[in-house]
């Protein structure tokens, strides 16, 4: 009977999801409105029963008995988290999909055509492109924190050249990486962090990790009392707490402040619980960490991410229910997700075992988010530039140690600024020749340089991601038939030129990367797909990655005991759940241990959002703070790729 109604149910939202692809006006489909979920959760309720794919599984270690004891707290490695399926999102475990994965054998990830042409051609930041008002530097770092928290591939022995760069003008002329280490014959793979939502970003991702972030007395982390507000460190200068590879300040401060945050719960708890021992304060507040993790992610990033009412409404009903969700807006949102809450009675998984998913990492290489760097207000008064490169790995630590700013100037400066912005020609020079850090957070020698661009793309092409159209033909979304269809570019002639400006088209230049429609466009790269394509109003990402985030961040929340079932005051203490409940953002922790940071924000302020717009990158260009070299790069990549489609368009060749 149950899986009568399961097909009946599934048929139902297939045809409502068709009717809104194919008869309703895409403007309704999008409405800023209560009325503009309802496709958007007819499409989840087939995404969670289409997509997701159960990844491989291995057995529970030796002497452990299915199902295991219930942990007291969250594991360090992830294992047991789920006392049926515990090795699922552990340290190592399986990453999964949402989508068909190309073949292990037709995967040709230096096919045509060449990532370091697409990186040059289509990806190079020609211009410094902000974020308009909508998101700010520590929103960028944010991602990248949270990223550490969730997904990190192994890499094997294998190496691969990447040799073209000087062919297509690229910054590196050829450098060398490690192939992804593969899971099995299949072209699978593992995490070398673990997956659940379990604030690892902060603690580490495994048992000797968290045990040198530690104290042992009292619940605490290690702090710096050497140097205030910054991270504890070793003998080496490499951070102690915390995932660290291939980290920068902006991460780097998060850290803190969460360590910071922590040593507060750890404090009031104790005070409350005199009797509770180190070890049970530990990991209570971690508990209360993770939460607070999830939910300022939840009802806080997500929603400047994605700047709409309806998307407003969908991820605070996501995370409080549908009463306290709606607040004072009145409206009605379609069943399952009516009574969706926090701390249900029993984690959901949706008859699949949790992971997270290549597709899901895939969309969350959100690069052009990094800026040039850091315009900072020094302790004398006066506004410095501080250059990526110097704000990344040993030097970012460096400059931490011993700059003429103190961190809250630093704060300053990623809460004023917009970052970058998700689009086109935006991809920061100085990832393009890049020194990776190990996971240490020690830099690795200039031979191990990347251009990270590059790399990107042969990453998803190595791991079997599919092209963008299939991607969208197995998400149930329509594929693109025609280039200016996916950029929504119009107004130009036979030629491609926007008839205003005279200019080249985007859409143009992608069919010379890629071919002619609708041949070339059913090879377009995830990653490129998802910087060219037409943006739904106020959102910062692309239409295809919010399906993907759509799947997923329900997902995160609705399949972890720690949100569900063991979200109770025997794990989190009363005091942890009230302190989760009152909390509602960012700003609130910045209210806490910055307070001066805070005052700068109106009431209804996510710290999420810049105080200052655009203008301020610009008068930090044009002014000289930002150093002149980075417009002449600017200036100098546009003009060659601007000679290179000139070229390639006057004589005709796609």
């Amino acid at each position: 009977m149950g899986s009568l109604i399961g097909t009946l149910f599934l048929a139902i939202n297939k045809t409502l999801h068709w009717i809104f692809q194919n008869i309703t006006p895409a403007w309704w489909r999008w409405r800023p409105s209560v009325l503009g979920a309802i496709p958007i959760l007819v499409h989840r309720n087939i995404l969670d029963r289409e997509n997701l794919y159960p990844a491989a599984e291995d057995p529970p270690r030796k002497g452990d008995t299915i199902p295991l004891v219930p942990p007291t707290g969250r594991p360090d490695d992830g294992y047991g988290t789920d006392v049926l399926h515990p090795t699922t999102a552990a340290e190592g475990s399986s990453i999964g999909r949402n989508c068909t994965a190309v073949p292990k054998s037709q995967r040709m990830p230096s096919a045509d055509p060449p990532v370091q042409l697409v990186a040059q051609r289509l990806l190079a930041r020609e211009t410094f492109t902000p974020a308009g008002d909508q998101l700010n530097i520590i929103a960028a770092a944010w991602i990248q924190a949270m990223v550490h928290d969730w997904v990190d591939h192994y890499e094997s022995e294998k190496e691969e050249v990447l040799d073209r760069g000087e062919e297509f003008g690229c910054p590196m002329k050829k450098f060398k990486i490690f192939k992804t280490k593969e899971r099995s014959a299949e072209g699978d793979f593992n995490s070398r962090r673990t997956m659940w939502w379990d604030a690892s970003f902060a603690y580490g991702n495994n048992t000797e990790q968290v045990k040198e972030a530690r104290t042992f007395q009292g619940g605490q982390l290690k702090t710096n009392p050497t140097l205030p507000d910054t991270l504890p460190q070793r003998p080496d200068s490499t951070n102690v707490v915390g995932d660290h590879k291939n980290s920068w300040i902006g991460v780097s401060l998060l850290q803190e402040l969460f360590l910071k945050e922590h040593n507060y719960i750890a404090g009031k708890i104790a005070k409350r619980n005199p009797k509770m021992s180190d070890e049970e304060l530990f990991q209570a507040t971690r508990c209360v960490i993770a939460a607070l993790v999830a939910k300022i992610h939840t009802v806080d990033w997500t929603v400047e991410l994605l700047k709409t009412r309806m998307l407003d409404i969908g991820m605070k009903t996501n995370w409080f229910g549908l009463f306290k969700g709606i607040g004072h807006i009145f409206g009605l949102l379609p069943l399952p997700a009516l009574f969706r809450k926090i701390g249900k009675k029993k984690a959901d998984n949706k008859g699949v075992p949790f992971c997270l998913t290549e597709e899901f990492a895939a969309v969350y290489r959100l690069h052009p988010l990094i800026p040039p760097g850091l315009v900072v207000e020094t302790k004398t008064g006066k506004e410095k530039f501080f250059p990526f490169e110097k704000l990344f790995g040993d030097e970012g630590r460096k400059t931490i140690r011993d700059s003429e700013c103190a961190p809250a100037q630093l704060w300053e400066s990623v809460l004023k600024y917009p970052c970058g912005n998700l689009s086109a020609s935006n991809y920061p020079d100085t990832l393009r020749k890049l020194t990776p850090s190990d996971e240490r957070g020690k830099n690795l020698p200039a031979s191990a340089n990347i251009d990270l661009a590059a790399v990107d793309l042969y990453r998803d092409r190595e791991r079997g991601i599919n092209t963008f159209n299939n991607i969208r033909r197995d998400l149930s979304m329509k594929p693109y038939k025609t280039w200016h269809a996916l950029t929504g570019e119009k107004g130009f002639d036979k030629d491609g030129r926007d008839k205003k400006t005279g200019k080249i088209c985007n859409w143009k230049k992608l069919e010379h990367v890629y071919g002619a429609a609708p041949e070339g466009i059913e090879k377009l790269d995830l990653l490129v797909g998802d910087l060219y394509e037409k943006k739904i109003p106020n959102f910062a990402i692309s239409e295809t990655s919010f399906i993907i985030f759509l799947l997923m961040a329900s997902r995160r929340l609705d399949a972890d005991p720690f949100l569900n079932e063991y979200m109770t005051a025997e794990y989190y203490t009363q005091w942890g759940l009230d302190h989760v409940e009152k909390t509602s953002g960012l700003k609130d922790l910045l209210a806490r241990h910055y307070p001066d940071l805070a005052k700068p924000f109106p009431k209804n302020h996510s710290a999420f959002k810049p105080l200052s717009g655009p203008e301020a990158w610009t008068k930090a260009i044009d002014s000289g703070i930002v150093d002149s070299d980075f417009k002449t790069i600017w200036e100098q990549t546009k003009q060659e790729n601007d000679a290179y489609f000139e070229g390639v368009l006057s004589k005709k060749i796609i």
